[in-house]
This record gives structure tokens, sequence and C-alpha cells, in this order.
């Protein structure tokens, strides 16, 4: 069985989440918590090293079992399975709505090109990358994460330092507001569930449970922190709430003087299109594993299963007309599933499992969670 490096498991998983709200969570954050929004950042942060926490220690606990099957010898066949197949639609929408915000973006750089023509294509290459399995994922993301996070980080370091500070200030904070914003800012790591299907693929030596998907957040959270505060820096809280993509704003106006690409905001959205099918491909990867897992199903089934679930979330891409129910959605379905998958399935499984540890009961085995696993 393929064994990822720890390196390898990092760059994975960070490439998994963070583009649902990616180009527009400074305007999320002001919007919800105004002149708080940096709290509302920071707020988010702790809660997604939280996530991080749950979801180590549940691999932890159950190394090397999948994702897929944890479920199922938690709950027993059917509650297990319906309680792991309620990631699927949940993750569609969450991938579709993903390539939504994204197709936006390229939309602005390729005006002539329908949306649906550019997910398409996208759509082809991440499932090729998805047939060709984990390995190939693997190893494209320890080739795009660290370039793409070197330019990002490079990119909003430039622009601090030729922007004139006039952003955040000294003012007493209102923590209810804060908390507010940081609670509708969580959705940005959906996506980091995928670490529990990476469980049996994973070399695990002590701590590295933990140790993968803290990292992973760690390079996340600085992100975010880094991007909010240029763009706090660079355009201001009321240049934020007016623009519908403020991260894209900011990166466009990265300009390297005396270099061969001196519009390198425009250079960083094109080489972030490799991420995002990265991302694609991750998705499709492992969806199609949790569904395989969760059935039972043969390894001869995952073509079909990638192709089948590559369709549906294009399909559900094509459904959201505009931004506005782009907002809606998030906002008013991926909000309630993101704490869901990302904190409250993780505790439900934990306190469930040491639960039935303390009444003598222990795992329950059937053939597809007692078999060959990963």
């Amino acid at each position: 069985m393929l064994k990822l490096t720890h390196i390898q498991a990092i760059c994975l998983l960070s490439t998994s989440f963070l583009p649902l709200l990616f180009w527009v969570f400074p305007r999320y954050a002001v919007s919800f918590s105004g002149i708080d929004g940096q709290w509302a950042i920071l707020g988010v942060c702790l809660f997604g090293i939280l996530s991080a926490v749950l979801h180590g220690w549940i691999n932890k606990t159950f190394y090397p079992i999948s994702g897929g099957q944890i479920g199922e010898m938690i709950f027993g066949k059917w509650l297990g399975r319906f309680f792991t197949l309620s990631y699927i639609p949940g993750y569609i929408l969450f991938v579709s709505l993903s390539l939504f915000s994204f197709s936006l973006i390229l939309k602005s750089i390729l005006p002539n090109t329908p949306r649906f023509v550019i997910v398409s294509s996208m759509g082809i290459v991440a499932m090729i990358g998805a047939l060709y399995g984990l390995e190939t994922l693997a190893s494209s993301a320890s080739l795009i994460f660290p370039i793409i996070l070197g330019i990002l980080c490079f990119s909003c370091i430039n622009s601090l330092i030729h922007a004139h500070w006039t952003g955040i200030f000294y003012h007493p904070v209102n923590l209810q507001q804060s908390l507010f914003g940081a609670e509708h800012l969580f959705p940005i790591f959906l996506g980091f569930s995928l670490y529990l299907i990476l469980n049996p693929y994973v070399i695990q030596h002590r701590r590295e449970s933990f140790s993968i998907p803290l990292f992973s957040m760690a390079f996340a959270t600085g992100t975010l922190i880094l991007i909010y505060v240029t763009s706090v820096v660079v355009i201001g809280y009321s240049g934020i709430q007016s623009l519908t993509h403020p991260t894209e704003f900011v990166l466009q106006l990265a300009q390297l003087q005396g270099l061969l690409v001196e519009r390198f905001g425009i250079v960083f959205v094109s080489l972030v299109t490799l991420f995002e099918v990265v991302f694609f491909s991750n998705h499709l990867w492992g969806l199609s594993e949790t569904i395989m897992k969760s059935l039972n199903l043969s390894v001869h089934i995952r073509a079909w299963l990638v192709v089948g679930v590559t369709v549906a979330v294009i399909s559900v891409f094509q459904v959201v007309p505009n931004q506005q129910a782009w907002d809606n959605l998030v906002n008013r379905v991926l909000f309630p599933l993101s704490w869901f998958y990302l904190i409250g399935q993780p505790i439900l499984i934990l306190s469930t499992y040491h639960l039935r540890k303390a009444l003598g009961k222990g795992l329950i085995l059937t053939p597809s969670s007692s078999g060959d696993v990963g």
C-alpha cells in the first residue's frame, strides 16, 4: 500500500481547503464584524486549530482505518453508512461553490470564455489526476503548494512594504460581533475532513497524527491573517466592503518594478489555477474513496465513481446563477454544514467511541470494516 511522507501529507491536505472563501473572506470579515474583522479572523483560526486537533485525534485513535469505514465501526452497518455518506452531498456542493467562486476570478481574465467551459476544462484535468491516484495527487500537491504559498507571502509582504498604513487601529473590541464573524467564516475550512480519508496512507509515527493537520492548519491560518492585514492596509475597510472579491483585487495590485513580470498579481491568479485543479482532483479522489470504502465496493469501480462525482459537481455548478445565490448558499447551507462536518461529527465520533469503550462494548467489526483498508 502507498504510504505518504509527512511533507506529502501536509501538502496534500493543505491543497484541500481554503478555496471556498479565499477570494471573499476579507469582505465577510468586515461585513459580519466591521472594524473587528481582524478578531473574527483570529477567532476562526482558533476554531480551525480545534478542528485540526479533533481530526488528528480521530486518526490516531482509529489508525489505520479509513474515514469511510469509521462510522460503520462506531454506529453499526446501516447507521454508520448513513453517517459517512452524509458527507457526500455537502461536499459536492462545497466543491461546486468553490469552483464557482474561482470561475468568476478567471472570467475577469478570460472575459469571452463561458464559465462552464472553464470549469469543464478544469474538471477533465482534475478527473484525470484523480484517476491516476493518490501518488500523483501527492506529487502534484508537493510541487504546487510550496510555490503558491511562497508567491502569496512574497506578494503580500511586498504590498505591505509599499502601502501607506491607514488601516487597523486601536479601539474597544466587541467580542460578540467578533465571534459572530468568526462563526460565519468557518466554512473556509471545509475540505479539511479529507484528512480522515488519508489515514491508511500516512506513515504514522509518534505524534504525527496531530502534527500533520496542525502544520497544515498553521500554514492556512497564517496566510489568512497576512492577506487580511494586507487588504486592510492597502484598500481599507470601506474598500473591502465595496469589492466582491477583495483578495483578488489586492493581489492584482502587486507590482514588482524592474522585473520581467511587473503585473505579478495576474501571474499569481494564473498559477492559482493549478492549485484549484489539484484541489478539485483531491476531492474527486476523496469522495470516490469515501463511497467505495463505505459501501465496500470493488476498487475496479473507482473510475466510474470519479466520473460520476465529476459530473455531479459540474451539474451543481451550473445550477448556481450568480454571486448573490452563491452567498446565500454559503451562509444558509455551508455555514451550518461546516460546523457539523468539522466540529460536530468529530466530537460525536470520539465521544461515542469512548462511551462504548467505557461500557466495555468496543468497536463494531463488520465484514467491510474488518477487512483490508486503504
